[in-house]
């Protein structure tokens, strides 16, 4: 799954059209801060999810083959760690990614974890505060519609979720 090169600019807009509560931080350097957590969920987390687990379980399963469980295991155990050790600690003690409240990163680097979640477990016992921070991100009321109506579409399609571990 390519990273979608309109995906910032409709948040952008999204954010112009309905500043409040604002996604961007105003202050200069968070905004940048969460630009940058941003890009990085749409790309580094992204390609690997998508690209890594998400597409050779569910599209397989979509074209009636076998899930690819051979590349979605190597991505879980090798791909993904470096990336889970980079989010925990740009979120350090934080409850937020940047600053004291919801931002961009939060929901970007959440969506793209949901999505892997989607068709996978994602124990994260070895990232406690990331973990923390996605159950948090998971029960918001903004998330967690949206992800049970996608959730629901995965499951004819995929009874349970995968143990990639």
């Amino acid at each position: 799954m390519a990273p979608s090169p309109i995906s910032s600019a409709i948040c952008g807009y999204i954010e112009a059209k309905h500043p409040a509560p604002a996604l961007y931080p105003d202050e200069a350097f968070c905004r940048g801060r969460a630009l940058c957590l941003e890009e990085y969920a749409d790309t580094t987390l992204a390609l690997a999810g998508g690209l890594g687990i998400f597409r050779p379980i569910f599209f397989s399963i979509t074209k009636g083959e076998a899930p690819d469980l051979e590349t979605a295991r190597e991505t879980w155990a090798t791909k993904l760690p470096p990336v889970f050790d980079y989010l925990e600690g740009a979120l350090g003690e934080n409850e937020f990614f940047v600053g004291d409240a919801l931002s961009i990163a939060d929901i970007s680097i959440t969506c793209c974890l949901m999505q892997v979640s989607l068709v996978a477990e994602t124990p994260l016992d070895k990232w406690p505060r990331f973990a923390a921070h996605f159950e948090r991100m998971q029960a918001r009321p903004s998330i967690a519609g949206p992800f049970a109506q996608a959730d629901k579409a995965v499951r004819k399609g995929l009874p349970e979720r995968i143990d990639l571990t």
